[in-house]
């Protein structure tokens, strides 16, 4: 989506779907394309606004009307959604101290993951987490090819090229 100049503007649980492929492998596919903007679609006469769900929203989503967020780093608020969809999918809920707003959610997260993920996946979360969930959105990954190959370097996580994208 991000390589085509859109981004979702509302990823979380809820708006995943879960299904089988022809293979019986399982697919995940995003729904719910209400909030998305088309960045092609956006000028400086009509700046952006990314609205999604409060709780799972990045940190710079809460402050848009004093500071929008700039054009190129709409999508990193979408890769900080990721993220806490990651954490939510792993713990099986979505505590409160992951959804503040605040420098402690990617630490708190990954506390989270070092002390209750499997060992034979919990490197590969980590990694990705310290990608995904940076509080600064310029620290934030701008690619997500980059999770993808943390991801894909672990034995133990299979899924097709088509899944990532």
């Amino acid at each position: 989506m991000h390589r085509a100049k859109i981004v979702h503007g509302d990823i979380k649980a809820d708006n995943v779907l879960v299904a089988y492929d022809m293979e019986g492998n399982y697919v995940a596919k995003l729904a719910d394309f209400g909030s998305s903007i088309l960045l092609d679609s956006v000028s400086s006469s009509r700046p952006a606004r990314y609205y999604g769900t409060q709780i799972t929203n990045a940190p710079e989503t809460q402050n848009q009307s004093q500071t929008p967020i700039p054009l190129n780093m709409l999508a990193r608020c979408d890769v900080y959604s990721l993220g806490i969809l990651f954490l939510h999918i792993f713990a099986g809920e979505l505590p409160e101290n992951w959804t503040v707003k605040d420098e402690t959610v990617m630490e708190s997260g990954i506390a989270y993951i070092e002390e209750k993920v499997p060992e034979d996946f919990r490197t590969a979360l980590v990694k990705s987490c310290r990608h995904l969930l940076p509080y600064d959105q310029e620290r934030r990954c701008s690619d997500l090819a980059i999770v993808k190959d943390i991801l894909a370097q672990n034995e133990h996580c299979e899924y097709s090229d088509t899944e990532m994208r």
